[in-house]
């Protein structure tokens, strides 16, 4: 299959909605339906579902190796709001 137009492709929003079961069905048929003719919009979604499984894999507690302590404790803030000018 090939990439469609990324002006039709879902914004990283909808996706991140999708993939917290975030939406209504019609959202979710929408998303569901875009992904199944789109390689980049479904490799991004594979990306962050591995990268997901990884960040469960880190170490809690305990035993930690030192190299991997600090990015288990990150915590990941969501984006300021843009200032008003």
């Amino acid at each position: 299959m090939e990439t469609r137009d990324v002006s039709t492709c879902p914004n990283s929003e909808l996706l991140a909605a999708w993939l917290d079961a975030g939406l209504g069905l019609p959202g979710r048929a929408r998303v569901e339906a875009h992904l199944v003719v789109c390689d980049k919009c479904r490799a991004l979604v594979a990306l962050v579902l591995e990268t997901h499984g990884a960040i469960h894999l880190l170490p809690r507690g305990g035993n930690r190796d030192p190299q991997l302590a600090g990015f288990a404790a990150v915590e990941i803030q969501p984006p300021a709001a843009p200032v008003a000018r």
